[in-house]
């Protein structure tokens, strides 16, 4: 829309520019034209005259020289009058003016051609020669007769003329008139155009303004409403996480299923507890009121506290770290615990989306040019897609399809955010299927060389040798009853999936050593699952347990090109699946692991 108005009002300021100059040369060719219409009345008419009178008096000279010769030697200076006023018409705005009649130019020239061929008639009757007068008079009546027809001619023409340029003026009078008006027009135009662009411009201002306002009421709104809720779900989950460590304390009087259950609850709970902070910490930074506590802090301190946090989340998923390799260590201006907080969560992450056996390690970058320090998180995981790493930063943005790794979207947000106001810069470079690196940057305060650094990798020790079983099922029912019952084998871990998409997904992702598939799974059926699962070459070798109420299922897979490993029949015999287990993983083993 403001290209349209400014585009409009060129056309309009060119329209104006155009309408100026058009009026502008219709009053210089009104001038022209009033001048040639003078020239023609005023200058033309008297020097013709002046021929026809010179003429006249020519002839009354040689009429009178009859009756008396002594006059003869005047006829020469009347001759010499003659050729004078026919002088008047051979240069200057009188030949100019004459152009402009056709007819009374082509009788002119006639004249002048007659006058100067007078002059040797004029000699031989001043020299007395006999009959001279009779033929010079006889000359001179034609001249005077031409003379006066140039007259009448002159006058008619003239006549003409005026009517014709009056006609001219009238159209040029006309069309100015036309021109001032559409001029008149266009202004009253072009100041409505632009009493309506002030007062559109006005009016926008004023939205803008409100929206301003508003948007800063609705944050103020929201982060008010993001505090409040946090603080009032932190009241009951505290008494939620007090009482499950007092149940906890009492481990020897609990099962182990009872047990389980508690500690599930206290991490879901401290799951929550992390989710409800990063959300309070937000909104404090949205609405200004996040204080921080710069001071000079150590970075391996930090690290090694950041990589005491992670270690757990780090073993569960067979991830093994490593700090970084240095000979010194670096005193930085930051607040301690925001640093470890956004450390601790660019490690999480790095650990969350990784694979079986990856890495997540930390290095060290000084930039002496301007003496900062970057901290780079890097890890060996699933990368970043690169349509969706202009997200990165954006709030409760997810870019991971899998649901089963936990999330909100919150973390990096923060991140950027608490680096922000530490003064830093953050940024990452990603590619998919490679792994991510993330880095901070800050300015190095000092440079140490600590006398206990620990130099080198920290890492995770192995798992032992335990199994992974995926069972791929929608029906809820039937996962709970296989989870209660593979609870009883804690050398096999179970991961679970409700649909087709996701369970090649968690298959793609965490290998496992045996897959249970069920059949009947809505949108892609069990049979192009098993095909799927078969084509990829890291699972072509896995074997892959069909469970189906179907009698005929082998029958219609053998129908579709499909040669199923095995099968297990509905109800599920839990004697027979462990005989399967035990076939194909070795299940002694895996009972024991843990024992």
């Amino acid at each position: 829309m403001s290209r349209l108005r400014i585009f409009l009002g060129a056309v309009f300021v060119l329209t104006l520019i155009c309408l100026g100059l058009s009026v502008t040369f219709t009053i210089m060719d009104l001038r022209e034209s009033t001048l040639e219409v003078r020239i023609a009345k005023d200058d033309i008419t008297w020097p013709a005259h002046q021929i026809e009178v010179e003429a006249y008096q020519t002839l009354s000279t040689v009429l009178r020289a009859r009756q008396t010769p002594e006059i003869l030697p005047h006829l020469d200076l009347r001759y010499a009058l003659l050729l004078s006023r026919t002088d008047l018409f051979k240069h200057g705005e009188f030949l100019d003016a004459i152009y402009q009649l056709p007819k009374s130019q082509k009788l002119l020239q006639n004249i002048i051609r007659q006058a100067e061929n007078l002059d040797p008639l004029v000699n031989r009757a001043m020299s007395g020669e006999p009959n001279s007068l009779d033929q010079l008079e006889k000359a001179l009546e034609t001249l005077l007769d031409r003379s006066h027809q140039l007259t009448l001619q002159i006058n008619y023409d003239k006549i003409e003329q005026i009517v014709s340029n009056r006609k001219q003026l009238s159209a040029v009078f006309l069309s100015t008139e036309i021109l001032l008006g559409v001029l008149a027009l266009l202004s009253l135009l072009g100041f409505i155009f632009l009493y309506l662009m002030i007062e559109r411009a006005e009016k926008n201002r004023a939205e803008a303004e409100f929206h301003r306002r508003r948007a800063e009421a609705n944050s103020e709104a929201k982060s008010r409403f993001l505090s409040n809720m946090s603080h009032e779900l932190r009241t009951p989950l505290n008494a939620i996480m007090g009482f499950a460590q007092l149940i906890k304390m009492e481990d020897e009087n609990l099962s182990r299923e009872h047990l389980d259950n508690v500690i599930e609850i206290y991490t879901a709970s401290e799951h929550l507890l992390s989710l409800i902070n990063d959300i309070l910490d937000l909104s404090k930074i949205e609405s200004g009121q996040l204080g921080i506590s710069m001071e000079p802090c150590s970075v391996m301190t930090v690290i090694n506290e950041c990589f005491k946090l992670v270690n757990r989340l780090a073993y569960e998923k067979n991830i093994s770290l490593h700090a970084p390799v240095t000979r010194f260590d670096y005193l930085m201006e930051v607040d301690h615990t925001r640093l470890k907080q956004v450390l601790t969560n660019l490690l999480t992450n790095a650990i969350k989306y990784n694979r079986k056996d990856g890495w997540v390690k930390i290095e060290l970058r000084r930039r002496e040019r301007d003496n900062h320090l970057r901290i780079e998180v890097i890890d060996n995981g699933i990368g970043i897609r690169k349509q969706d790493q202009s997200k990165v930063f954006q709030p409760f943005e997810r870019l991971a399809d899998d649901v089963t790794i936990e999330g909100t979207g919150i973390g990096l947000a923060l991140c950027q955010q608490l680096v922000m106001l530490m003064g830093g810069e953050i940024g990452f470079k990603s590619t998919e299927d490679e792994g991510s690196r993330f880095w901070v940057d800050f300015p190095v305060k000092e440079v140490l060389a600590p006398e206990n650094v620990d130099r080198k990798p920290i890492s995770i020790e192995p798992l032992p040798d335990a199994k992974t079983l995926l069972y791929i099922d929608d029906n809820q029912t039937n996962l709970k009853l296989l989870e209660q019952y593979l609870s009883s084998f804690p050398g096999l871990k179970l991961l679970t999936a409700t649909d087709a998409d996701q369970g090649l997904e968690v298959a793609a992702q965490t290998l496992p050593d045996i897959i249970l598939l069920d059949l009947n799974l809505p949108r892609v059926t069990g049979y192009e699952v098993y095909r799927r699962l078969k084509s990829q070459p890291y699972l072509v070798d896995t074997p892959v347990v069909v469970v189906t109420a179907n009698i005929n299922a082998q029958i219609e897979a053998e129908s579709l090109g499909i040669q199923f490993d095995r099968i297990l029949m509905k109800p599920i015999d839990f004697n027979e699946l462990e005989r399967v287990l035990d076939s194909e993983l070795d299940m002694q083993t895996a009972k024991s692991a843990f024992l």
